[in-house]
């Protein structure tokens, strides 16, 4: 198609305008998804996940407002005992070196689901606490879990759940 249209239109500005409107077009359609990301409520509930969780915990979390957000309020002088595991970062060698270096967790060479699975029973075998944000379904899956408010707190191996009496959790259902 290109070959046969007229030079200007292969050459110069108008192609560099076309290109700008195309991306800006794109862009523009994640504006609303960008939005509800950059709330207040986002802000707040990740500010509630750290003031809930208890000393030295550890939470693995996949989405950018988690990897984003508890680095801007830990900077801001909210628990920085917290440490937070982006697995969508473990792929990457340079982001397993720092975890690895910082806080003593090492994934080794194993990637994905391996890799979170690995990093949970060093955790847990170190007697720290461990959550998981939603989306670490594996983690989910293999050891046992309950909700702590937004986040879910992470059994060792062969570790039952706390009855709801225990955990403080009511039933809506009478």
């Amino acid at each position: 198609l290109l070959a046969r249209a007229p030079v200007r239109w292969t050459s110069g500005w108008p192609p560099r305008v076309l290109a700008c409107v195309a991306l800006a077009s794109a862009a523009g359609l994640s504006l609303p998804s960008v939005a509800r990301s950059h709330s207040p409520e986002v802000a707040r509930g990740i500010e509630n996940i750290l003031r809930t969780l208890p000393p030295n915990a550890v939470v693995m979390a996949s989405s950018d407002v988690m990897h984003f957000g508890v680095p801007y309020f830990q900077a801001h002088g909210l628990r920085a005992d917290v440490t937070l595991v982006t697995t969508l970062q473990l792929g990457r060698r340079d982001y397993r070196d720092r975890l690895h270096s910082a806080t003593g967790i090492d994934p080794g060479d194993l990637q994905g689901e391996q890799a979170s699975l690995a990093i949970a029973d060093q955790v847990l075998a170190r007697g720290q606490p461990l959550f998981i944000h939603p989306y670490q379904a594996t983690i989910a899956r293999e050891l046992s879990v309950y909700p702590v408010g937004l986040v879910f707190r992470v059994l060792p191996r062969g570790t039952a759940p706390p009855s709801k009496a225990r955990a403080g959790c009511r039933s809506a259902v009478a």
